[in-house]
């Protein structure tokens, strides 16, 4: 644990000003509507309620961004050094009476308080569309949507008036319906496991141990994550029972006790605030390739914005400070250029946790046209381990041949994060932003891709539905990586994909022990001003470094 004797020496001068960081916050409004194919309907009713999340303001925001720089840096003497929660609060977060303060001037505005949390970083609050106006010197206008649909969004800056100078910005002036790039890839050849059985299941789609096998997962190697938490954020549902169809097609016998669902903004209707089928495949693969793990669902009942919600879901588990690793689901994966707000925001809560050692996974893609030259979020976010998705190639046991980058997959460079010191020691890395993603895994392996079994449309009866064409990411499988490596290293391991980095700069792809990483060089992910954008050797933005060899990596983390 850290000495708060230490911090001093961590002070330097932030990447970006807090004053840049807090007008980007406030300033943002939607792109052009044209370029989203949205038609403005004009002013919103003054009476509609509109939900609003305000972040107040962390003390020491240099020395935070620098403390967990080190605690992720292995040559530090502060590596894994993390603070506990109590220490986090007494020293960055905001006092009692700023936090009191912020609640207290969004009262006299007229606002009702919705949510206030014991780490005293976000406050949930709701008031009339004219009082949002007034207070933050905006418009608010409805915008109908590409494939229907109406939301709401600012059409001019919003300010944050003189009278809550703790409040570092806001989200929620913008409820238009975000979620990652649909895109729906279909398989080519037919797969050819024929070593195991249990490499396939019912759908024709891969099974959890095929990326075990194929990335040395540390499982057999006796890491299979007993004594972690493992948290998966979604606006989602969960059946026990799928759950125990799913495990017992492949054989596999959960060591850890049933997942726990935890509701953030209130329980969850199945057939509207939790309807999405993310969380019940996600939770199915965590709890397969991490059996040991502890698995918990933080479902967020919010249907009314996008960036309200995913803020209430991060900052929740961050608060609760029960989980070793959290995944993010691939639902509030978005174009970082539509959530400008969500993006600059979410960063805090996620150094906050990096600071108590927590680590973040989540899909990287991206963004469709016109903005394919940036990632989604929150894969932009240093501290967030971005992974995209790609082709493998087996043998008939599931041992990797070789990997191909994957059409639309991918990433980006970021035009709100700066890219971190981490990532500019490394060839190949865009300086002017964040690159994202980290590193990558399996889409597909063989031509199909991975099993799943869920109930799709919300309430019917569940079905084996993944195979051949499938959407969804798998950034599950990495979290449970990074779950068998905290039971390998002890302890958390905070922003680890700073820590990768760092390794990656160090030894290359691989150590005395063995690979560190597998380098993908061929395949391509896209165009962006008419060039391709392709997988090369060493580092680049449709695949990262490369695919992580999980024993081995593990074993450089300790």
């Amino acid at each position: 644990m850290l000495s708060f004797k230490l911090l001093p020496v961590l002070v330097a001068s932030a990447v970006l000003s807090v004053a840049t960081i807090a007008s980007a916050a406030v300033s943002a409004v939607i792109p052009a509507a044209q370029a989203l194919g949205m038609q403005d309907l004009g002013p919103l009713g003054a009476a509609t309620p509109v939900r609003i999340a305000v972040l107040v303001r962390y003390q020491h925001e240099a020395e935070l961004e620098q403390l967990v720089g080190a605690q992720a840096d292995p040559s530090s003497p502060m590596y894994h050094h993390f603070v506990s929660e109590a220490q986090f609060r007494s020293y960055f977060s905001p006092t009692v009476s700023e936090y009191a303060l912020a609640v207290s001037a969004l009262r006299r505005a007229g606002f009702t308080i919705a949510g206030e949390y014991p780490n005293r970083t976000l406050v949930d609050a709701i008031a009339p569309a004219f009082t949002v106006e007034r207070t933050f010197a905006t418009q608010l206008h409805r915008f109908e949507q590409p494939g229907g649909g109406v939301g709401y969004a600012n059409v001019s800056p919003a300010t944050i008036p003189a009278t809550m100078p703790y409040v570092k910005g806001i989200a929620g002036l913008d409820n238009r319906s975000a979620s990652a790039p649909a895109v729906a890839h279909t398989a080519g050849a037919q797969p050819a496991f024929s070593g195991d059985a249990q490499l396939i299941g019912p759908d024709g789609g891969f099974s959890p141990h095929v990326p075990r096998r194929a990335y040395d997962f540390p499982g057999p190697h006796g890491f299979d994550g007993t004594g972690v938490r493992v948290g998966e954020i979604a606006q989602g549902y969960l059946y026990a029972s799928d759950l125990a169809t799913f495990l017992a097609e492949f054989g596999i016998t959960r060591k850890g006790p049933p997942p726990t669902v935890v509701p953030v903004d209130g329980p969850c209707n199945i057939t509207e605030a939790c309807s999405l089928y993310d969380s019940e495949t996600d939770v199915e693969w965590l709890s397969a390739l991490a059996p040991g793990a502890d698995i918990y669902l933080y479902q967020v009942n919010n249907t009314t914005d996008f960036a309200v919600g995913a803020l209430d879901g991060y900052n929740r588990v961050v608060s609760d400070n029960f989980v070793d690793v959290v995944n993010i689901t691939n639902e509030y994966s978005i174009c970082e250029a539509l959530e400008v707000n969500l993006v600059l925001l979410q960063n805090e809560i996620f150094e906050q946790g990096s600071a108590t050692g927590m680590t973040f996974v989540s899909n990287a893609q991206s963004c469709q046209a016109p903005y394919t030259n940036l990632p989604t979020e929150p894969a932009d976010s240093p501290g967030v381990l971005g992974v995209t998705e790609s082709t493998l190639f087996t043998d008939a046991h599931g041992n990797r041949v070789a990997e191909t980058a994957l059409l639309s997959e991918g990433g980006g460079v970021s035009a709100l994060e700066p890219a971190p010191p981490e990532q500019l020691a490394i060839k190949g890395v865009n300086r002017s932003g964040r690159n994202a993603p980290d590193i990558a895994t399996a889409l597909f392996a063989n031509g199909t891709g991975r099993s799943e079994y869920a109930r799709t449309p919300a309430g019917s009866a569940p079905r084996w539905i993944g195979g051949a064409f499938i959407p969804e990411t798998n950034n599950a499988a990495v979290a449970d990586m990074v779950a068998e490596w905290v039971q390998m290293s002890g302890g958390r391991l905070g922003a680890v994909d700073l820590t990768l980095y760092d390794i990656f700069a160090a030894n290359g792809y691989s150590d005395a022990k063995g690979p560190l990483f597998d380098d993908i060089t061929s395949g391509c992910i896209g165009t962006y001003d008419g060039k391709a954008i392709c997988a090369r050797p060493g580092y680049d933005v449709a695949t990262g470094i490369g695919a992580p060899d999980g024993f081995d990596l593990g074993m450089a983390l300790r």
